[in-house]
């Protein structure tokens, strides 16, 4: 099996280090232009015979697998360059997908005109303890979620919490997402901004809110209430807390899947299976545009056209 990660910095050297849990009958292609980057993978990889290394992206290859795990800016002409110079089967982009939106639709017919299988790493919906609080809840009942804490990279993660909500309630469905913008900061990462405010996303009768605010603390809190049950995700206590009339302030703890160890176990069932417990881009893509767009509007960028300033 071949399999290409483009993108050797800090997400994709995770996912190379999940690759180590591979037989070594998988060839690993690893392409980053960045020396120090490289130079980093090489190390984590080791003399292991069945990584390759490349500053460059590939042609006339058959991949099996393409991982692309740049910023969000060159995200959407990598995925464009590398489909349309070789043959490729099934691909996992990271999160935030595009900066673009109108660039969403052009890769939905990118994908639908090469028959390319496609996922977008957006974990949660993958970890146990969201599916262990899913099977609690009545798929036919409304239910309202809320993502709380401070200086969290809000807009950068918000696709992660949109993403869970659909999953708990079911439908991949949004009526919309309402943005209001409090401030505007540099993100950690270079030429990037990060903001503080709120979102409300409606679906039917769900609502899910997300809100940065210096209220809160720098821990995210995930509530999930409905009818007599209220779930609360304590992500850095790692403790879920169940709330109803049997059960009052139920406690259990979970470990977080870590990106190094978790990636392998998705390559392996694309691979072997054909689908994993990611989302399909298919089922995703129109409310990430949406989302885009939504924040292009508030921040007095095209909402079609305009480069979102995110990663």
């Amino acid at each position: 099996m071949n399999i290409f990660i483009v993108g050797g910095g800090n997400i994709g050297q995770r996912h190379i280090q999940s690759t180590l849990n591979l037989d070594p009958s998988f060839i690993i292609n690893i392409v980053e232009i960045n020396k120090t980057n490289l130079q980093t993978c090489k190390d984590i990889v080791k003399e292991r015979e069945n990584y390759n290394f490349f500053t460059s992206l590939p042609t006339s290859k058959i991949i099996d697998l393409l991982l692309i795990s740049t910023t969000s800016s060159n995200r959407f002409d990598i995925f464009h360059k590398v489909t349309k110079d070789n043959k490729v089967y099934n691909v996992i982009l990271e999160k935030v997908v595009f900066q673009v939106p109108a660039d969403y639709l052009n890769c939905k017919n990118i994908i639908d005109n090469k028959n390319i299988k496609c996922w977008i790493n957006n974990w949660p919906r993958t970890a146990h303890y969201y599916k262990e609080v899913k099977q609690n809840l009545d798929l036919d009942r409304p239910l309202s979620m809320s993502v709380c804490a401070h200086n969290w990279n809000m807009t950068c993660n918000l696709s992660h919490f949109i993403d869970l909500f659909v999953f708990l309630k079911n439908s991949n469905h949004i009526d919309g997402i309402h943005f209001k913008l409090n401030h505007t900061f540099k993100s950690k990462r270079d030429s990037f901004k990060e903001f503080s405010g709120s979102f409300i996303i409606n679906s039917d009768k769900n609502v899910l809110k997300v809100i940065d605010d210096k209220i809160y603390g720098d821990g995210i809190i995930v509530e999930i209430k409905q009818l007599d049950k209220k779930f609360k995700i304590y992500e850095k206590k790692f403790e879920v807390c169940l709330e109803s009339k049997l059960d009052v302030d139920k406690v259990s703890y979970f470990k977080e899947p870590l990106q190094s160890e978790s990636s392998y176990i998705n390559i392996k069932e694309i691979l072997k299976t054909g689908s994993c417990d990611l989302p399909t881009y298919n089922e995703s893509y129109l409310w990430h545009s949406q989302m885009i767009s939504e924040i292009n509007s508030r921040i007095g960028i095209d909402p079609t056209e305009g480069i979102c300033p995110i990663t």
